[in-house]
């Protein structure tokens, strides 16, 4: 019984090897990829005792959709554009943005009306969520 020649087998070796490192490059820059994606607060603070503005940066790779005026939903969540922003200490917000998309690396200003009336200190708490990656929650301390 005669085997297969060296040099198939050395073929076959190289074309295996090739498609576990091209598998493998796949498997990681997908990885990469989607850890890249997301946003930061980069700032959050209140304006004037009543409202809330958080600046907002883009981590990823791609463009994010926003808004130039205000976002639109019912209850305590709303929808900027691609983003997604939720009171989570209850209140029900009145959301504007400064910019029609946030492209990589730049920063938008998120902001919010109606974080307290006129004399009543309030915790103003956000969770924001980019289309991918990882939300991130913002903290405004308006004194009223």
């Amino acid at each position: 019984m005669r085997g297969i020649s060296t040099v198939i087998a050395t073929i076959l070796m190289l074309m295996i090897t090739i498609a576990l490192a091209g598998t493998a490059y796949l498997y990681i820059s997908g990885a990469f990829t989607q850890q890249l994606q997301g946003i930061e607060a980069v700032d959050q603070f209140c304006a004037g005792g009543t409202q809330a503005r958080i600046t907002l940066r883009n981590l990823g790779t791609n463009a994010l959709t926003y808004v130039n005026g205000g976002c639109t939903g019912t209850g305590n969540t709303r929808s900027c554009g691609s983003i997604s922003v939720t009171r989570t200490d209850g209140g029900m917000p009145s959301l504007s943005g400064d910019k029609p998309t946030i492209e990589p690396g730049t920063t938008a200003t998120l902001i919010d009306n109606s974080c307290t009336s006129s004399g009543t200190p309030r915790t103003c708490v956000y969770r924001i969520v980019p289309p991918a990656g990882r939300s991130v929650q913002a903290t405004v301390n308006c004194p009223g």
